[in-house]
């Protein structure tokens, strides 16, 4: 009989029983560390579970009793049946570009979209117990606690409900709201779009407002200032900011008081990932993935120069999935490696950042959404529309095909593999100038639609050549403002073939 170990995290006035094997939400746990040193994965390991979505994965997995559930960016939520490699469900839920990571707990699962909407499924049979019009589009992964779910929206509201999805309070904030928040000793810190960090209290039916920290030397001018939700380990919270003149930064603020303690240069210019900060809670390795270079390390409270492992343009970049950090290595997804050709997921040595293994998907596509590791296994979405895991366990050489129409079950319909078409913009998230978008394998007359999170379309460009350059300017010849556009390829006969997201960062 195998048994189950058990953490219980004291957050909120009150115990969160987290079972050692779950990754039930964003990051793992409340304070978003994304660490989990009694989880270890068998190297090299095995391609086991794949699943083909129709539409890129954005959202990272939560795990749970081995299952994985997952939404896709055309809003298709399922539930993963990893032993047996089987879909145990799927809903649609609606929306376009999402990326709004589940959370799973007690039966439920909670989930946001881009059209405004804040679900509460049972976990067991994807059935809506319960939805909230949240006023905007949820980008921002919920964080879920014991008394309680939260999450913030585009409108720039902070929202609190029930573990049954009902209304507890509201808190507004001076912009939007992008990333998830986190939880540490009873209180809740959220970034806003305006380059304030906010501490919260829940008193139940209203929230209490600890403070708010103004990040002065963000870009105020385009409501960019903060790149990524927040990760709290040792009495610190650790965010991401850009500066006016494109400089990336990691902030550190003491958690008690709000006071910025130091900050960081990691990259020169442009390039901050959306993904956040990882830790590694034994050695205090802070890991900081690079949008433009590779990922980042430093031993804190070490103030010394940050080691990359490695940076553009001689191996890997675009590393926009937080790393997911176990016993025995760091997992985390990247658009290219000079050594491996193309994007993957890659397995590295903690200590020094090298190779222990990867896997490069057949379609040549970018890993956005950032990983999930339970009972052995690694579970990670990609750009190719298809979740892939990876164990210690017999493989598989074709995808079970997840139905679209979001009914219980396997699909029918003949879907194309990955592998049978590119189409990738670098660099996402676009920084200023050009951005490249790449295609192979569309038929002529296939077309790219770019749309605002409103809906509103912004651009059209033919998909005439294998690669184009696009200024980020709409139809008009305007300037895009910064924020996440949704990306529509149709082909020629005017039918949807694939979606994706492009972020601008100015």
């Amino acid at each position: 009989m195998k048994s189950i170990t058990w953490i219980c995290c004291f957050i909120l006035g009150a115990s969160t029983v987290l079972f050692a094997s779950d990754w039930p939400q964003y990051k793992r746990t409340p304070d978003r560390q994304a660490c989990n040193l009694a989880e270890s994965i068998t190297l090299p390991t095995t391609l086991c579970g794949w699943f083909d979505f129709g539409s890129p994965i954005l959202a990272s997995p939560a795990v749970v009793n081995g299952k994985a559930y997952v939404l896709s960016s055309r809003g298709l939520l399922a539930c993963l049946d990893l032993d047996s490699n089987r879909v145990a469900w799927s809903r649609s839920l609606g929306g376009v570009s999402n990326e709004c990571s589940p959370a799973v707990g007690s039966g439920k699962v909670y989930v946001g979209t881009t059209a405004g909407v804040f679900y509460v499924l049972d976990a067991a049979d994807g059935a809506v117990l319960h939805s909230y019009n949240a006023g905007g589009a949820v980008f921002a992964a919920p964080l879920l606690m014991d008394n309680g779910v939260y999450f913030g929206s585009f409108g720039g509201v902070f929202h609190a409900l029930d573990l049954d999805g009902n209304l507890k309070w509201t808190d507004t904030a001076m912009y939007k709201i992008m990333h998830a928040a986190a939880a540490y000793k009873g209180q809740i810190v959220y970034s806003d779009g305006d380059n304030n960090l906010i501490w919260l209290e829940d008193s139940g039916t209203y929230c209490k407002k600890i403070r708010v920290v103004h990040n002065a030397e963000a870009n105020n001018t385009t409501h960019s200032g903060f790149s990524c939700a927040p990760m709290i380990w040792n009495d610190t919270v650790y965010t991401a900011y850009t500066e006016a003149e494109m400089l990336n930064m990691i902030a550190l603020f003491d958690f008690n008081t709000g006071v910025k303690s130091r900050e960081f240069d990691f990259l020169g210019t442009g390039g901050a990932s959306r993904s956040g900060v990882s830790v590694d809670t034994a050695s205090g390795m802070i890991l900081v993935p690079s949008a433009n270079a590779g990922m980042y390390v430093k031993p804190w409270p070490n103030q010394g120069t940050m080691a990359v492992w490695s940076s553009y343009p001689d191996g890997l970049y675009g590393v926009n999935t937080a790393p997911a950090v176990i016993g025995n290595c760091v997992i985390f997804g990247a658009e290219h490696n000079s050594d491996t050709g193309g994007c993957a997921v890659y397995f590295r040595n903690k200590a020094n950042g090298s190779s222990l293994w990867s896997y490069r998907p057949a379609s040549y596509r970018p890993f956005a959404s950032s990983s999930a590791v339970s009972d052995g296994k690694a579970v990670i979405g990609c750009m190719d529309g298809c979740v892939y895991g990876f164990w210690n366990g017999t493989a598989v050489t074709s995808p079970t095909i997840v139905d679209t129409t979001g009914n219980t079950g396997v699909a029918t319909r003949n879907a194309s593999l990955p592998g049978t078409w590119t189409l990738s913009a670098f660099p996402n998230p676009a920084t200023g100038g050009n951005v490249t978008l790449s295609s192979e394998g569309f038929q002529n007359g296939a077309t790219l639609f770019v749309y605002d999170v409103a809906g509103r379309l912004q651009r059209r460009l033919p998909l005439d050549k294998k690669e184009i350059q696009w200024d980020l300017k709409d139809n008009r010849g305007r300037a895009l403002a910064s924020g996440n556009y949704g990306a529509v390829v149709l082909d020629r006969k005017g039918k949807q073939t694939r979606t994706f997201t492009i972020q601008v960062v100015k």
